[in-house]
This record gives structure tokens, sequence and C-alpha cells, in this order.
């Protein structure tokens, strides 16, 4: 997931994700997340998108798996 964004942590740390999905009931989700890689105003790391962070979730729940599947695909 991508969060455009001003940057202010850095790579490896851990935040809480909390969105609504765009689905039809707009069903909240809550997921743990860690910044993956950070596009700063020191270093782009990817080219194609502005400042912000890509975020890995991890430990998502299964429930929360099947949301995300269920809008995005695998």
């Amino acid at each position: 997931m991508f969060l455009d964004c001003k940057p202010t942590a850095q790579k490896g740390e851990s935040l809480i994700l909390k969105f609504p999905l765009p689905d039809t009931q707009r069903t909240p989700v809550e997921v743990q997340g860690r910044i993956a890689w950070v596009n700063s105003n020191e270093e782009i790391i990817k080219t194609d998108c502005p400042l912000g962070y890509g975020v890995e979730f991890v430990d998502v729940t299964d429930s929360v798996g099947t949301a995300l599947r269920r809008c995005f695909g695998t």
C-alpha cells in the first residue's frame, strides 16, 4: 500500500492503519503495517510515486485478509 504524505517516519517503523474499504459497505479495516520504503526529499526510492511511504501489511487476521482480497484480489 502507498501512503501519499509528508514522510516523518523511517523505513522499518511499525504503524497501525485504519481505513474503509472501497466496497458498498465501506467495510472498516484495521491492520498492522511496516514501512517498507520511503520517498523523501532526501531520497526517492520509487520514481513513479510522490513523497510518502510504501507499507507492507503484517500480522493480517483472516477476516481482514479475506476482506482485502475481496476488494483488491490476490
